[in-house]
């Protein structure tokens, strides 16, 4: 948002969680620099921080906050029509929002289940599902549907709900994502993602495997840290 569209009441609250976060012994809000940062994204073509780290306490609904920036995150690229195209990746490509937890049963269960829940409830994407399962969910768009009228109208079949734009829930011990077409990455409970606790790799490993497939997407990626 620019500064001129914020109501007085959102200069004062956010002026306040700015002055928190600067006491030291108990620092609550957000960076004394926040407005400075969002003058920053808006002059480089930025509509969204790229990167959150949320960092809350118990209750503090950091879940609901990422459910919904993945709905957004999900809605912005079916609102692409050809979301491929957009971004030069190649045709039909699979386009993955993916939830990394110690356990795919831990991030299905939390934060991908917030995002699934959030989907659900979203007038404009819920039409869209597909294979809507414990541990994923696909978000078809207006050009899969035109490629799979092309593939029946030539006599192809297809042995799959083809959709491309897809939520998912993993483990860190999966390496199956490195590489991929991410556009969203979310590490739930990441201080908690390290060596000894059910996973094979540390979250400073599965953070570096999972980050460069961010970049295609340049100012569209995102990525949500709730701790």
């Amino acid at each position: 948002l620019e500064e001129e569209q914020f109501t007085e009441y959102d200069l004062d609250c956010i002026g306040n969680w700015a002055q928190g976060f600067k006491d030291r012994t108990h620092p609550i809000g957000v960076q004394p620099d926040v407005m400075d940062r969002v003058k920053y994204l808006k002059e480089n073509g930025y509509h969204h921080f790229p990167h959150v780290q949320a960092v809350a306490g118990r209750r503090a609904s950091k879940g609901i906050i990422g459910g919904i920036t993945g709905a957004e995150r999900l809605a912005y690229f079916f609102s692409l029509d050809d979301w491929q195209n957009h971004f030069g990746i190649v045709p039909h490509a699979i386009g993955e929002l993916t939830v990394i937890a110690t356990t795919q049963a831990q991030a299905a269960d939390r934060q991908f289940g917030d995002i699934r829940r959030t989907v659900e409830n979203c007038a404009y994407l819920k039409p869209h599902i597909v294979a809507n399962r414990v541990t994923d969910f696909y978000i078809r768009t207006a050009a899969d549907e035109r490629y799979i009228e092309q593939m029946q109208a030539d006599g192809t079949s297809l042995d799959r709900e083809y959709a491309s734009l897809h939520a998912q829930a993993a483990a860190t011990s999966s390496t199956t994502k490195r590489g991929g077409n991410g556009f969203a990455n979310y590490y739930d409970e990441f201080a908690h993602q390290i060596m000894g606790t059910g996973s094979s790799k540390s979250g400073d490993e599965v953070y570096k495997a999972m980050q460069p497939s961010l970049k295609q997407f340049g100012l569209q990626s995102f990525t949500y840290v709730p701790s």
